[in-house]
C-alpha cells in the first residue's frame, strides 16, 4: 500500500523541523534556547527572549496559515518570482532556515569551546 504526502504535510514537518520539532537536525528553538546569557544584563535577557519569541511566533504564523490555505492556493505560481508555485518557495524558505539554523550551531559551538 503506497501512502502519499501532501505538499502541506511536507511544508508543516519541512517548518516544525526548523522551529521546534526534535528531528534530524536541532530545531531554531532548541539551539536559541540554550545559548548562555548569564553574563547579559537584565535588559539584554529580556530583548533576547523577545528576539527568541519573535522567531517562534514567526514559524506558527506560517505553519497556521499553510495549515489553514487551500491547496490550491500552494499551486498557484507566482509570476514576479521566477514563476515559482508557492509550495515550491515555501520549501526553499525552509531550507534557507536549516542553512542559517547550522549557522547559528556553529557560532555556539564555537563560542563554547572558546569560553572553556
Amino acid at each position: 500500500m503506497e501512502i502519499l504526502i501532501s505538499v502541506k504535510e511536507v511544508l508543516l514537518d519541512q517548518l516544525a523541523a526548523c522551529h521546534d520539532d526534535e528531528s534530524w537536525i536541532k530545531p531554531s528553538i532548541t539551539i536559541l534556547n540554550d545559548v548562555p546569557v548569564k553574563r547579559q544584563s537584565g535588559k539584554q535577557k529580556a530583548s533576547w527572549n523577545e528576539t527568541i519569541r519573535r522567531l517562534s511566533n514567526g514559524f506558527v504564523r506560517w505553519q497556521e496559515v499553510i495549515m489553514n490555505c487551500d491547496d490550491s492556493k500552494l499551486e498557484k505560481r507566482i509570476p514576479s518570482y521566477f514563476n515559482a508555485q508557492w509550495w515550491g518557495v515555501i520549501s526553499n524558505l525552509c531550507i534557507h532556515n536549516a542553512y542559517h539554523i547550522g549557522q547559528m550551531m556553529l557560532l555556539k559551538k564555537q563560542v563554547q569551546k572558546y569560553r572553556a
